[in-house]
């Protein structure tokens, strides 16, 4: 089965829940949510689901639990099939009113 690896620099507790962009191989997200019993976890989880349009349970975190430097794991995608779809991001974009992330408590 393919499988890639995408670096996060993650910012939990933000006031918007987007991907800010992604640079030399690096994802850098926000999400509304607190970094308290994996809530935030959850939320990049879910942002990502969405972005990359896949399911969530393609998606897992190996390393970084409790850092914002997180190592995601991404089945049945190529490296270069992420980059492509993460492409959209080279620059800071504005995000959707409803956004992709689940409000807290909802996760």
């Amino acid at each position: 089965m393919t499988s890639s690896k995408l670096e996060v620099r993650l910012q939990p507790g933000a006031r918007i829940c987007a991907v800010a962009r992604f640079e030399d191989g690096i994802l850098y997200a926000k999400v509304t949510a607190r970094p308290q019993k994996g809530e935030a976890n959850r939320a990049l989880l879910e942002l990502l689901s969405a972005e990359l349009e896949v399911p969530v349970s393609r998606l897992g975190i190996s390393h970084g639990h409790t850092s914002r430097k997180k190592l995601v794991l991404i089945e049945r995608l190529t490296r270069e099939e992420v980059e492509k779809r993460l492409s959209r991001f080279a620059v800071e974009t504005k995000p959707e009113a409803d956004g992709a992330c689940a409000q807290e408590g909802q996760v």
